[in-house]
Order: structure tokens, then C-alpha cells, then sequence
């Protein structure tokens, strides 16, 4: 784990008598479209205590959003059908009514949700939504809740308060509407939060100012919180416990410091290393888990996962593995071929072995995509300032192919080797290319970067080299 990524919550006044304040069992949500079943939320299982705090990471449809909602009931559209089990503080939300769940809705469950100008109404003072919020759930008179509005306001950090009662939403900067929100949601005091994506569109000091402002109101109510991000690096210092998810299932849960200590998941892994690093130098390329999420409606065979994981084997695209642990019971994954084991060592080995994971090749095969060819180039300290030739079909790093057609899976895969600049070849054109690499150079002197130029275009290649 890189040094930057702080692990682990602060100490906090956790209130955990044992028993769980949120029981979550085997939920599923599924969308009836045309095409089929949308399995939004697959067959999903956790629990959470008073004061504690989960992270539920996962790209973007993934299953997060409407996990969070399907706890809370919010899933009502005609075409969605929600089973299993949700306990909250013993009894069961599954099958309650609309009239049921409202009443629940703010004053023990709320949420914070990702958008805070779709969620604030355009057209409403920001003073009259907060007030019409408490006057309804707490039976408050006008001047009372005018009191408390400000009084939440002043909470969340919000300058001149009472002045900001009069405002619309769109006279508040972005993070100012998402401090609103939250005011909105913890406005009757629920022992239940939710935080869908807080700081989305936010730039990064705002980002850290709701974060700690999410975490100061958890502690000072004794909340438990669950806090949906598609970022690691967001929920390595402020939670307690962290579930990955995939597809619609959970792929790994364990505690945070013990998920960021020995992580066993390949999707995990790619979660982790996609996140951007502060040492790394300018114009470095992201890092981007190659392929793209499967269909929920035709999800493929085995592991979800499996089309875009380099450790992937002939079982992961038959049998799915279901969530197991090795040294802890609290550290669950489902993986064939986890992490940090031998056998997922050997699995990596034997797919750089065969120059390509197999698994890979589908991925991408249906979107139309063809390139038409890749050259690679290695960057030395000797090859700076000098000519270099390079032939087509270079192996680079082992995960190379003598072809000069390949897939869009092949090509993302190529680009994950950070020692290897990639560049397009143009069958029709050339064979092979002469780079000439210049060292960019900061006013310091440092080098901050490579710049490769063509210098010679030779004879195209030969007919039907592959």
C-alpha cells in the first residue's frame, strides 16, 4: 500500500453495544426491461452497528446507488421487484408500506444524495426546505423551525446563515448545496446515514472539508453511517469496515486497515491501483482497469470478473467463486485465485507464461473496435536523445503479440505496462519507425518526462503478417 493512503478512522466515541443496528440478507433488485432482468443488486448480505461506519466501493454500476436505496425503500419505479431481508433495529423493512417507510425516513433513516442540485428543488428557498423538513417530521411551529434551520446551517459550516435562508439553490456554490443536504438529512437526528458519492463533482479541498464534516456529525450523533464512493483512497482513513462490490455482488469485505494490509481480490487490486498517486510525475498516463463491466442482464459464465483479470483461469469462466476467508473470519472474498497467495501468484505466472490471459480476448471483441496495430517502446536512460528503431510485433514486458490486429481488451491490457509508451502503428503505412526520445526538462533542470517523435516511415509490411 503506498505510504500517502491514510488507513483506519481517527478515534471516535463508538457506541456498539453488540448488537447490529442494520441487518442486510441476501437483498436483491432486480429491473424488468425489455431485453430481460437487469440484476442490479444480486443476492447482497452485511451488517452494521450504531456509530460504525461502511464503505461500499465499486466503479459505477456496480450496485452501490441502488443498494443504498433498496435498504431505504427508495426503489419504488414499477419495474423493480426487491427481495431478501433488511432488519433495521429488529424490524423488518421488506414489504412495508409506502405510508410505513416515510415515517421512518428522516427521523431513523436519511441519506445524502450524490447530486445536490437534482436534490434541492430549483424553484423552493433553501430556508423553506429545511423548515418544511422539520415541521413535518417533528411537528415544530413556523418560528421554531426557522430557529432550527439556521441553527443546522450554522452546523455545517455554512457563513451568514440566517441570509442564506432566503437563497435558491443556485446561489450557493457546489459544496455549499452539499452542506445544505446534509443539513437536510441530519435535521431530525436519524440514527441511520447514508452518503451516496458526497463529494462528486466536488474539487478536492471542498471534497475534504464534507468528508470531515460528515465525519464530526457521525461522532456527535452516535450514527452509523455507510458512505458509497468509487474511490479507495476517499474511504481509507474514514471508515471502519469496507465492501467492494462487482456486478451487483460483493466481491470482498474486511476491515479497512486489514482490506489495504492484504487485499485479495484482483478487482480490489485494480480499484487500488487506479487511484492517481501524488509522487507520480506530470503527464503520467492514468492507470484504468482494462475491459468494461458485464451485462447484468446477460452477465458471462463463472466469475464476473473474470473477462477483465489477469489471474483469471479456465474454472473462473465456469464456476462462480462464492465469498470465503483464509486468515480471518471478518476478511471475506470470492476469488479462485486470490491476492497474495500462491496459487494466485501461480495463476499470474502461468497468463504471462501463455503471453496473454485468454480471458481477455472477449472483452471488447463485440464493440467494433479494431486496431490496427501497436508498437512499443521501451524507455531507457541510454535510448534518450538518440535514434532508435523499433520492428513491429515487439514483445514488451511478456504481454506482447506478434499481430497487427488486436482487440480494444488487448490494447487496455497493453497499457497497463507503465514501462512501455504505446504507440498507434498504421499497417498501411509504415513497417517500421525510427523514435527519436527527447527528455522534457522542467526550469529546475529535473526531468519531468519523455517526448517521442517519428523521424523515418520505411516500406509497408508484408501481406498477411499477423
Amino acid at each position: 500500500m503506498d505510504n500517502e493512503i491514510r488507513v483506519g478512522r481517527s478515534p471516535a466515541r463508538h457506541i456498539d453495544d453488540g448488537q447490529s443496528l442494520l441487518v442486510v440478507d441476501d437483498l436483491k433488485t432486480h429491473f424488468a426491461v425489455a431485453a430481460g432482468s437487469v440484476r442490479a443488486v444480486d443476492g447482497v448480505s452485511f451488517s452494521l452497528a450504531r456509530g460504525r461506519t461502511l464503505g461500499v466501493v465499486g466503479e459505477s454500476g456496480s450496485g452501490k446507488t441502488v443498494l443504498s436505496r433498496s435498504i431505504m425503500g427508495l426503489s419504488t419505479t414499477s419495474n423493480a421487484t426487491t427481495t431478501g431481508s433488511v432488519r433495521y433495529a429488529g424490524d423488518e423493512m421488506i414489504g412495508k408500506s409506502s405510508k410505513q417507510k416515510k415515517a421512518l425516513w428522516g427521523t431513523e433513516m436519511a441519506m445524502v444524495f450524490q447530486d445536490p442540485m437534482t436534490s434541492l428543488n430549483p424553484v423552493v428557498t433553501i430556508g423553506r426546505q429545511l423548515t418544511e423538513h422539520v415541521r413535518y417530521h417533528l411537528d415544530m411551529g413556523r418560528k421554531e423551525a426557522n430557529d432550527v434551520a439556521i441553527a443546522l446551517l450554522k452546523s455545517v459550516n455554512i457563513p451568514e446563515a440566517e441570509k442564506r435562508l432566503d437563497n435558491y439553490p443556485h446561489q450557493m456554490s457546489g459544496g455549499m448545496r452539499q452542506r445544505v443536504c446534509i443539513a437536510i438529512a441530519l435535521a431530525c437526528g436519524p440514527r441511520m446515514l447514508f452518503a451516496d458519492e458526497p463529494t462528486t463533482a466536488l474539487d478536492v479541498t471542498v471534497q475534504h472539508h464534507i468528508l470531515n464534516l460528515l465525519a464530526e456529525q457521525q461522532r456527535d450523533r452516535a450514527m452509523a453511517m455507510i458512505l458509497v464512493t468509487h474511490d479507495l483512497g476517499v474511504v481509507a482513513g474514514r471508515t471502519d469496515e469496507i465492501m467492494v462490490m462487482y456486478a451487483g455482488r460483493v466481491v470482498e469485505k474486511a476491515p479497512t486497515a486489514d482490506l489495504f494490509a492484504h487485499l485479495r481480490h484482483p478487482y480490489t487490486q485494480g480499484l487500488l491501483w487506479s487511484i492517481p498517486k501524488i509522487t507520480q510525475p506530470k503527464h503520467t498516463r492514468l492507470n484504468a482497469i482494462p475491459g468494461r463491466p458485464p451485462n447484468l442482464i446477460q452477465p458471462p459464465p463463472g466469475c464476473k470478473f473474470s473477462p477483465r483479470c489477469a489471474y483469471a483461469q479456465d474454472i473462473c469462466r465456469t464456476e462462480e467463486p462464492q465469498l470465503r476467508s483464509i486468515d480471518s473470519p471478518d476478511h471475506v472474498f470470492a476469488c479462485h485465485f486470490p491476492v497474495g497467495t500462491p496459487e494466485g501468484e501461480a495463476a499470474f505466472q502461468a497468463n504471462i507464461a501463455a503471453e496473454f490471459p485468454p480471458a481477455l480476448a472477449a472483452v471488447g471483441s463485440d464493440d467494433g473496435f479494431q486496431a490496427t496495430g501497436i508498437l512499443f517502446e521501451k524507455y531507457t536512460h541510454s535510448a534518450v536523445g538518440k535514434a532508435v528503431t523499433f520492428a513491429i510485433g515487439e514483445r514488451c514486458c511478456k504481454f506482447g503479440q506478434s499481430r497487427l490486429v488486436i482487440t480494444r481488451a488487448e490494447y487496455e491490457f497493453y497499457q497497463r505496462c507503465h514501462r512501455c509508451a504505446v504507440l498507434p502503428y498504421d499497417a498501411a503505412v509504415t513497417q517500421q519507425l525510427e523514435i527519436i526520445v527527447t527528455p522534457d526538462i522542467s526550469k529546475k533542470g529535473k526531468v519531468i518526462g519523455m517526448t517521442q517523435r517519428m523521424i523515418k516511415r520505411r516500406a509497408p509490411p508484408a501481406v498477411g503478417m499477423m
